[in-house]
This record gives structure tokens, sequence and C-alpha cells, in this order.
């Protein structure tokens, strides 16, 4: 009897449990797909937040757009992009187990999931950098993960990053995303460090020192959560 009654009680433990996942998970997924499917998911921002004069006077303005606008609007934004990530990132990655392919990184940047934030200095009609990102499930939870992050030679250390990086926390924080997530490679110190500034610190799902994979995956809370 003592038995029976133990296998009902954890029968029952198991049942709440699997419940309390699944309305977690349900919520989880309507964020996200509210915020995924907004058509400009930074409408929350504040002038302040994508309008800013950088250290050396450069105006830079932050607009959001999904990769299906850039590619019917302004394709040559795209080609940009992908030509900024392969001279910054090629000979990391290429210096690590991931190699560089080409191919697979101009299809993921151009996947329907995609947004875009663009700098973009219109006084001398420069674009100074960008950011890709989504909102996902993340483990189970959601997030706004940052796929990559990519600034001009000429416009680092005026803060751009920074910048994008707090347009990022601010959408994270109104769209109820539990944090913001990215992946970094861990032999790209001058990143790491940068991110580290920023507030970002060992997410609980990356790669410990010891395994082999060539990155770490940081994250930082949304405060409004």
């Amino acid at each position: 009897m003592v038995r029976v009654r133990r296998s009902r009680f954890l029968k029952g433990v198991r049942s709440a449990m699997a419940k309390r996942f699944s309305g977690r998970l349900y919520t989880a997924e309507r964020r996200v797909r509210e915020a995924q499917h907004h058509s400009d998911p930074s409408s929350c921002c504040k002038p302040e937040v994508t309008i800013f004069a950088t250290p050396k006077n450069h105006e830079i303005t932050l607009e959001c757009h999904s990769v299906k606008r850039l590619k019917e609007k302004e394709p040559h934004i795209v080609e940009w992009m992908f030509s900024l990530t392969e001279q910054n990132m090629k000979s990391l990655y290429e210096s690590c187990a991931w190699g560089w392919n080409p191919t697979a990184k101009y299809k993921e940047m151009t996947e329907s999931g995609a947004w875009y934030l663009i700098a973009k200095d219109y006084k001398n009609s420069s674009l100074a950098g960008f950011c890709h990102f989504r909102f996902v499930i993340d483990y189970g939870v959601e997030v706004l993960y940052c796929y990559e992050l990519q600034v001009e030679q000429q416009y680092r250390s005026e803060k751009i990053g920074s910048k994008i990086m707090l347009m990022l926390e601010t959408m994270s924080a109104h769209w109820k995303m539990k944090k913001v997530v990215l992946t970094v490679l861990r032999h790209n110190p001058r990143a790491i460090r940068f991110y580290m500034d920023l507030g970002y610190t060992f997410d609980e799902t990356s790669p410990s020192c010891e395994e082999p994979e060539p990155h770490y995956i940081f994250s930082k809370p949304t405060l409004a959560n």
C-alpha cells in the first residue's frame, strides 16, 4: 500500500511538473512569436538610443530592418554585411575547428528569421556597422540572440558596438525576453573583453574552459524580467 501511494504521489508530481513546463514553454513561444513577427521590434527604443554622436563626432543612426526588406529594397547592404563579416571573421574561423564556409555563413545571414540593426553615418554617406539578431527559444527559454556584431575598421573605438548592444538589451526587456545571448570565439580576446566590460558573463549553457569547443556562450539577463 505504501508503495502504491508513493507511486501515485510521484506520478502526480511528474504530471504537475510537466504541466508547469508546458505552460512555461507556451508563454516563451508566444513571446518570441510576438517579437519576431512584429513589423519593427525596435519601435520601443527612444531616439536617444537610436541616434547618437560618437567620440569622434560621427552622428550614427541605428535602423532596424528584417532581412526580407533588406533583400528587396537594399540588397547592396546585405552584400556589404557579408563582406564585412568575411573581412573581420574569416581568419578567426579558419584558425579553429569551425573553418570558414562562406556558403553556410551567407545562408545563415539571409534566413527568413534574421533581423538587423544597421549603423548608418548619413552625413558621410557611410555604413558603420551592423548586428544580426533574432528572437528565439534557446534551451526552453525565450531570448534575444545576437548572431553577429561587426563594425567597420574606421569606426571602431567609437562606442558603436556598445550602443548596438544597449539597443538589443532594450528590445529584449520590452519583449520580455529572459536574456540576451551570444556566441564568442575563445581565441578572440578583444571580443571577450568587450562583452565582459558590458556585463556579459558565461551562460549556463556555455562549454567550459576544459572542453574542446572553440567558443563560449555569453549572456546578460534582461533586468525588466
